[in-house]
């Protein structure tokens, strides 16, 4: 009985099969990327907050409480800006007590709302909370971050 001895493949071939492996490599990655549609924006990007705001707008104004409305929402890099306007009330006549209890009244709010934490605190988006008076002036605006949350 012969025993015949396996050829080996010659360079040419391995050389050609690795060639074809090589170039289909960029093709498939193409061919998943025009499948699979692009990669989904970081939660933190301009792009994806404004798109969250522009889903939210048609909400407000609304009216929160006796003296105040949220207007509206809007989106920096990282920072979804919540808009809110005491209604009743101009720029020289809001107390600064009433200001200074703000923040932390909000915090608390804000930190214990699951959804809040869930949605935006623990992807470390950072939500400002600016307030004017009734007219548009500004009064207050501050920030409340995964830190103060404590998450």
């Amino acid at each position: 009985m012969e025993i015949r001895r396996r050829s080996r493949p010659s360079r040419g071939f391995v050389v050609a099969i690795l060639g074809v492996l090589l170039a289909g490599i960029p093709g498939y990655r193409l061919a998943v990327r025009l499948v699979a549609g692009p990669p989904p924006d970081d939660p933190r990007s301009a792009g994806f907050l404004n798109r969250v705001a522009a889903n939210i707008n048609p909400l407000f104004p609304r009216q929160v409480d006796a003296e105040t409305e949220i207007t509206r929402v809007s989106a920096l890099d990282g920072i979804l800006v919540y808009h809110y306007r005491f209604i009743n009330v101009a720029s020289a006549d809001v107390p600064r007590a009433v200001l200074a209890r703000l923040r932390p009244t909000v915090m608390r709010s804000s930190c214990g709302n699951e959804g809040t934490l869930n949605n935006f605190i623990r992807r470390d988006i950072t939500l400002r909370y600016s307030y004017s008076d009734k007219s548009g002036r500004a009064l207050a605006s501050f920030d409340i971050t995964r830190a103060d949350c404590g998450v």
